[in-house]
């Protein structure tokens, strides 16, 4: 039977669990972020995700109650910033991801360009927030990836850039 399908050991029919739910249960979802409490006007966050092996299938989310303007891009070259660790959904999991988030590197070329776009906040007391209206997707291979929020306003403001995805081949 194909992962993710099983029969219900109560006689309650075929159990279906979605591509994630299954990473999960497999140990192959993992998930890390980026938290900016004083986003400052024109002010450039750089996050760098580092996949030393295989493949990761990975979704982010990006918002900012001001006006950002987000990019992603491959082989960049950069130094320094902090590494963190991703955190495996499966708690129970001996599994390690093959990524590593390196927050806040200097970049000092932002590489082979992918994406961007804008996100719209507001000012005031008509502050709405701006972010992905989709949670954006990529199939990414060994190598170094680039997101990027730089702020546009004269505003400081808030900022959240969320990764999740799985490693098939774990």
């Amino acid at each position: 039977m194909p992962a993710g399908y099983k029969f219900n050991p109560h006689g309650l029919g075929l159990v279906v669990a979605d591509e994630y739910h299954t990473r999960i249960h497999l140990g192959q979802f993992f998930t890390s972020s980026y938290i900016d409490l004083a986003f400052t006007n024109g002010e450039v966050a750089n996050v760098v995700l580092e996949l030393a092996s295989g493949t990761a299938h990975i979704g982010f989310r990006a918002v900012a109650d001001v006006n950002t303007l987000f990019q992603v891009y491959s082989d960049p070259a950069y130094s320094g910033g902090t590494p963190t660790t991703p955190v495996n959904h499966d708690r129970l999991s001996d599994k390690v991801s093959a990524v590593t988030q390196i927050q806040l590197p200097t970049v000092t070329d932002p590489g082979d360009y992918i994406e961007n776009w804008l996100a719209i906040g507001g000012s005031g007391g008509s502050r709405g927030g701006g972010g992905t209206d989709v949670e954006h997707e990529f199939i990414i291979g060994p190598g170094n990836y680039l997101f990027r929020a730089t702020n546009l306003t004269s505003n400081a403001g808030l900022l959240h850039i969320h990764f999740n995805w799985y490693e098939p081949s774990l």
